[in-house]
């Protein structure tokens, strides 16, 4: 008898949940059907207030990248103004070192235009720079991992290997079509004897057959 009074209290919560789900999704399709044109406004409203959030983002991304874009500019100018420093500093000092060169009583090239001197300090400036900055490199692999070093170094070899193989390459290139055009100087100027030796004894004084040869002995 318990047991059945349980069941039947079982079967009684779960109709009631029933029910209670159904009185609670008939209010609710009320309020929302009740006003109908208000739920349409809401969704326009919605609507609305999402396409001024797209168009605010927007405004956003387009107002940092024209940020980031003056300031890439004004870093570009900086380093541009940067150079010509640098340019003009050395231009200068490679004039103050040619005018004290000059004044000791030795020979200083001179460029054409000043740019030549800014132009040649400049590029001799920034080899001395690149140079530096390797050597660094150079004691900052050595002393912290070896393994790398000794790799850099090894690529180094190879790179001076190849470096002098294409200067060797070059040089015989141009030994060998210097000692082409000689062959070919010492064959024209042979050619050019034998025309002369030929030009020098004409055709009618020379004998033709073995009597005048005889003859022309005789006669000498």
């Amino acid at each position: 008898m318990k047991c059945l009074l349980e069941f039947h209290g079982l079967k009684l919560a779960e109709l009631q949940s029933k029910v209670r789900a159904d009185v609670s999704s008939e209010y609710w399709l009320r309020e929302k059907c009740a006003y109908p044109d208000k739920t349409v406004r809401d969704i326009e409203r919605l609507s609305r207030l999402e396409e001024e959030k797209n168009r605010t983002e927007t405004r956003k991304k387009k107002f940092f990248a024209e940020i980031l874009n003056i300031a890439w500019e004004f870093q570009l100018q900086g380093q541009a103004s940067l150079k010509c420093r640098k340019q003009r500093n050395d231009g200068v000092q490679f004039m103050l070192e040619c005018t004290r060169t000059h004044a000791v009583g030795k020979q200083c090239p001179r460029p054409k235009f000043f740019g030549g001197y800014v132009n040649s300090a400049w590029h001799a400036r920034q080899r001395q720079r690149a140079t530096r900055a390797e050597k660094l490199r150079f004691q900052t692999l050595k002393s912290g991992d070896q393994e790398a070093y000794m790799k850099l170094v090894e690529e180094k070899k190879n790179e001076r290997l190849t470096t002098l193989l294409e200067k060797t390459n070059d040089l015989l290139s141009c030994l060998g079509a210097a000692v082409k055009r000689q062959k070919e100087a010492e064959h024209s100027g042979v050619e050019v004897l034998k025309g002369l030796k030929q030009k020098s004894l004409p055709s009618c004084i020379l004998p033709e057959t073995e009597s005048q040869m005889l003859q022309y002995a005789s006669r000498m």
